[in-house]
C-alpha cells in the first residue's frame, strides 16, 4: 500500500532481482509508468470499500441544529480562510454524542485544496469544558470518520479514521485510530488490516 502514491508520481519503476549466492550482480528490469496515476486511480474506485460495520459512522450534515455553535467555534478559522481566499468555507457538523455524560461537536470546513491540504476540508471536534464553553479535543484534514464502541477510555470511545478525498470518497491510505489521553484525541496508531485492536 505504502508503493501505490510513489507508483502514481514515477516516471519509471527498477526491480532489482538478487540472482542468488553464484553471483553478487542482481537482475534488473526497469518498467514505464507513464500512465501510472490514472490506472491506479481506476482500479483504486472499483475496489470492494473497507468493511466498517464494526464501528459508528459520524455522518456531516449543514442542517443540523448545532450549525450556529460551529460557526462561532470555528469563526477565527472561516475569518482566516476568507482573508487568505477572498471565498466562503463550507462547513458541516455531526455531534457525536457516548453514553450519557460524553458527546464531541465535531466541525468541517471544506475549501480551497492549498489551503486545507490535498483534501480541501479541515475536521475539528470539540467537547463540553464545563462553565467554559467547548474546549478543541481533536483536529485533522478530512477523513471519513467512525467511533468505535469496542474501546473505550474514561467514557470516550477511540475515534477511527479512513483517508478521504476532495469528494469525500474513501482513497489509499492507512486507517488510523484514535485514542482519548485525558485532555484529547491522540493519534494511537494504524488501523490493522483485518481485525480492530482491542482497549489496552
Amino acid at each position: 500500500r505504502k508503493a501505490i502514491e510513489p507508483l502514481k508520481a514515477g516516471l519509471r519503476l527498477e526491480l532489482a532481482l538478487p540472482q542468488g549466492e553464484a553471483t553478487d550482480t542482481p537482475v534488473t528490469a526497469n518498467f514505464s509508468l507513464r500512465g501510472s496515476k490514472i490506472a491506479l486511480n481506476a482500479a483504486q474506485e472499483r475496489c470492494t470499500p473497507r468493511d466498517m460495520s464494526a464501528y459508528t459512522p459520524v455522518t456531516f450534515t449543514p442542517y443540523s441544529s448545532y450549525i450556529n455553535l460551529g460557526r462561532e467555534l470555528r469563526d477565527d478559522d472561516i475569518a482566516a480562510f476568507r482573508l487568505s481566499t477572498a471565498s466562503e468555507p463550507k462547513l458541516d457538523v455531526a455531534m457525536a454524542e457516548f453514553g450519557d455524560k460524553h458527546r464531541l461537536l465535531l466541525t468541517r470546513l471544506c475549501g480551497s485544496s492549498w489551503y486545507y491540504g490535498a483534501s480541501g476540508c479541515n475536521i475539528a471536534g470539540f467537547a463540553p469544558a464545563g462553565d467554559e464553553g467547548w474546549e478543541p479535543v481533536y483536529d485533522t484534514e478530512n477523513v471519513l470518520l467512525y467511533s468505535d464502541p469496542k474501546n473505550v477510555i474514561d467514557g470516550w470511545p477511540d475515534l477511527v479514521t479512513l483517508p478521504a478525498g476532495q469528494k469525500g470518497q474513501m482513497v489509499a491510505g492507512p486507517g488510523l485510530i484514535w485514542r482519548w489521553d485525558g485532555k484529547a484525541y491522540a493519534l494511537k496508531g494504524e488501523l490493522p488490516e483485518d481485525e480492530p485492536v482491542d482497549a489496552e
